[in-house]
């Protein structure tokens, strides 16, 4: 494999991710650490460690202990004893990343994510001389399935007919309505049971559609070298058995699978909802709640200074933070009734009414039953956790830039924000094509249709576009000055002259577009690979952020990404820039 690096704004143009590394001076009030400016990531550790150990206030023992039991729950208490012991030292301390718990961790950022952790821990570790443990945080509260129910896929093959869509994607999505999955929809993903059988049943079927079994195989033999067993796409069916199951939740099934995927490495994995952690954290969570008015209106100062040096706001702020589990395990808002001061969320009798004695009391009895949003699950995490560092994509990095204040409210500092790994993956078929273009990876952003006329324009047989038009030009004209002249002796004519122009450039307007057509269909091969090029590329956005990590592991092998993975630590990679990765 080969990393090579290109300016990120390539493909984050004009991003808030972009000022951000470019270390925007207006950025640094924003950041307790800012690590884009002139700081040196040493000088911002040894400050974090230190303001560590000033805020961390949760024993250890306390936290291993309920982590036990979250790993014990989830079915990887075994897997974790060792990285989950080194917590207990007490100069040991956390990089950590988190994602929506997505089927088997798509798309290929979960991935990034999880090994930027990793690698940023062993930097930061031999930086500061202390053990830092890299963390995977399950966004296991999040309600939304349908953000989570889906698989994107490359097809195998590009016909002519392609050429007039705007992906070579196909998209595996799951239709709850029809199954039993439908009565738990609002719950969190987290708990939700079921869902295996849909990707066992329906996506397999699914995928030996797309691609058939022997040509997978084939071609990626024919692709690789490295290639370690053609039997693999035949025991991925088998290797998910291990991992999801029906009578697991989606939760454990995630966890299940992350540790299986990354088990050469030691990482730890943690999450909010769990009765055991919701307890332990139950101090923070009812400081949070009861001052949930005084946090918002911190949040929206924040987030209009922001605003005043003209970056638009990642996450709008709502009237409440939180969300709670009604009765019916359902997510559902917290909300604020501004005329009685009294908070409310929705269940099956109507609307549960707390006034600020019982919303505390709630908090105290039962805080498994609130859930935080975006903006306070950090500060879950972060007392949780000695957090040094944390890994996010670019939203993540922005909408940390409106939380200062809210960290300042809870004694708090911000970790270090590092960006993610920025990567786009290309196999040899795709490096031998791009090598055909002239064209570099900025350009293919552009979409198809500008391509192929920029391309068609570097050929010297060139269509005669300009000559085309000055011939309809000419030919209008003549027609319309002579036929006026000669029939000067009957002005009633001039209707039917018009008429006659209109007809006239009709079918000019026809010959020129069948003869583009006829011109375009002499390179219709090569213009279905540079439509190949620039979906397989920006499959409807950056690789990264649509495309599924299995679609490697099928053609290159289970251990795709591990091998990735130890790559990219034997690299010299930083987070100012976009890799190209060639395999």
């Amino acid at each position: 494999m080969k990393f090579s690096p290109i300016p990120l704004s390539i493909v984050q143009p004009d991003s808030f991710l972009t000022s951000y590394t470019n270390g925007d001076p207006s950025l640094d009030s924003f950041y307790s650490f800012y690590p884009f400016s002139s700081n040196t990531l040493q000088d911002l550790s040894s400050r974090k460690v230190k303001s560590l150990k000033r805020t961390v206030t949760n024993q250890r023992d306390d936290i291993v202990e309920v982590l036990k039991d979250f790993h014990h729950w989830l079915g990887i208490e075994q897997s974790q004893a060792a990285v989950r012991a080194k917590l207990l030292e007490d100069d040991s301390y956390c990089v950590v990343t988190g994602q929506q718990l997505t089927w088997y961790a798509g798309p290929l950022y979960t991935f990034f994510k999880l090994m930027s952790a990793i690698q940023w821990s062993q930097s930061i570790s031999e930086i500061i001389g202390k053990t830092v443990i890299p963390v995977f945080w399950l966004a296991d509260e999040d309600h939304d399935y349908s953000e989570i129910n889906q698989i994107n896929w490359y097809q195998s093959q590009v016909s002519a007919s392609d050429l007039k869509n705007t992906s070579i994607l196909k998209k595996f999505l799951a239709d709850v309505e029809q199954t039993s999955l439908q009565e738990q929809i609002g719950m969190p993903v987290g708990k939700i049971k079921g869902d295996s059988s849909l990707l066992k049943n329906k996506f397999f079927k699914w995928l030996t559609k797309h691609h058939p079994i022997e040509e997978v195989t084939q071609q990626a033999v024919e692709k690789t070298a490295q290639f370690r067993e053609n039997t693999w796409i035949q025991a991925f069916l088998q290797e998910t058995k291990k991992t999801y199951s029906d009578d697991k939740t989606h939760a454990q099934n995630f966890a299940l699978w992350i540790t299986h995927v990354f088990e050469e490495y030691e990482f730890l994995v943690a999450g909010s909802n769990h009765d055991s952690i919701k307890k332990l954290l139950s101090p923070i969570i009812s400081k949070a709640v009861t001052n949930d008015l005084s946090i918002t209106k911190l949040l929206k100062s924040q987030t209009s200074e922001l605003n005043k040096q003209s970056f638009q706001s990642q996450v709008s702020v709502m009237d409440s933070q939180w969300f709670v589990f009604n009765e019916d395990a359902k997510r559902v808002k917290l909300n604020l009734d501004s005329t009685t001061g009294e908070y409310f969320f929705i269940q099956k009798g109507g609307k549960k009414r707390l006034n600020s004695n019982e919303l505390f009391e709630l908090t105290q009895e039962q805080p498994e039953r609130f859930s935080p949003n975006v903006f306070i699950r950090p500060i879950l995490q972060d007392h949780l956790l000695p957090v040094i560092a944390y890994v996010g994509g670019p939203s993540e990095i922005a909408y940390h830039g409106q939380m200062k204040k809210i960290y300042e409210f809870f004694g708090l500092e911000m970790p270090i924000l590092i960006p993610r790994l920025s990567a786009t993956i290309r196999e040899r078929r795709v490096q031998r094509l791009m090598a055909k273009f002239p064209f570099s990876l900025a350009h293919y952003q552009e979409g198809f249709p500008s391509l192929k006329n920029k391309w068609l324009s570097t050929l010297p047989q060139q269509f005669p576009e300009a000559k085309l038009d000055e011939l309809e030009q000419h030919i209008l004209g003549q027609y319309q000055s002579q036929l006026i002249n000669i029939i000067s002796f009957d002005q009633s004519l001039e209707g039917s002259i018009g008429k006659t122009k209109n007809e006239i450039s009709k079918a000019m307007q026809s010959f020129i577009k069948k003869a583009r057509k006829a011109h375009e269909s002499k390179f219709e091969y090569e213009l279905r690979q540079l439509y190949f090029l620039q979906s397989y590329l920006f499959p409807e956005g950056p690789m990264e952020r649509v495309l599924h990590p299995i679609y490697f592991m099928l053609y290159y092998g289970k251990n795709f990404w591990q091998d990735l993975l130890g790559e990219l630590l034997a690299q010299e990679t930083d987070s100012f820039n976009h890799y190209l990765i060639d395999l």
